[in-house]
């Protein structure tokens, strides 16, 4: 990567077949493990929300538009997954698959506050362009202080947590899919097309999106 004055010098577009050169702004050497880590958080979430998504089809009888229409008409996650949670109550008669779900939902949940947090936050650097602090500001819904700063060191306490809810989003994925396929079972859901494709190494493994 080029730098030029402790900056990445970005380069768009490029050529079909050149290597991608991200603009990696500040000290990249310092950056680069912030950078990683809160990118495998944010992509590993993404992953498991869009196995939500193919359960919320086997709950709607397996019909792959209906349910991008019906998730994509909920604006955020936490009403997307409330309405599975309804679907589930609604629809699904076995209590142990019920409460795997709810138990799925609620993990995912957990996770989200890390990942919302550091998806959204405002990065601040020191004078020499490391990153320093998260900084996350909100509005408080009861009373004093009007404005609450939940700003966080970017230090290794905080980088462990970031790493820890990746690696718990990881291990729920394939736990999800699993999920897909018992609900499609029980509710004689004709497999769904990204369902179908199984880890060749286990008959359990997660299917390939």
């Amino acid at each position: 990567m080029k730098l030029l004055g402790g900056l990445a010098e970005p380069k768009y577009p490029r050529e079909k077949g050149e290597r991608i050169e991200l603009p990696l702004y500040g000290d990249a050497e310092h950056n680069l493990g912030i950078w990683c880590a809160i990118g495998v958080l944010v992509v590993n979430w993404g992953s498991d929300e869009s196995v939500f998504l193919a359960i919320l089809q086997a709950l709607l009888g397996g019909d792959k538009e209906t349910a991008i229409i019906v998730w994509l008409s909920f604006h955020n996650t936490a009403n997307r997954l409330e309405l599975v949670r309804r679907l589930t109550k609604q629809h699904v008669i076995d209590k142990a698959l019920r409460a795997d779900i709810e138990s799925a939902v609620v993990e995912f949940v957990g996770c989200t506050k890390t990942r919302n947090f550091f998806c959204h936050a405002a990065y601040r650097s020191d004078d020499q362009a490391r990153l320093r602090v998260a900084q996350s500001i909100s509005l408080s819904d009861d009373g004093e202080p009007l404005i609450r700063d939940a700003s966080r060191l970017l230090d290794r306490s905080t980088l462990n947590v970031v790493t820890e809810t990746a690696r718990r989003l990881a291990d729920l994925n394939p736990v999800l899919w699993v999920l897909v396929r018992r609900l499609e079972d029980a509710l004689q859901v004709p497999p769904a097309k990204w369902s179908i494709q199984r880890n060749q190494n286990s008959k359990d493994g997660p299917a390939d999106p």
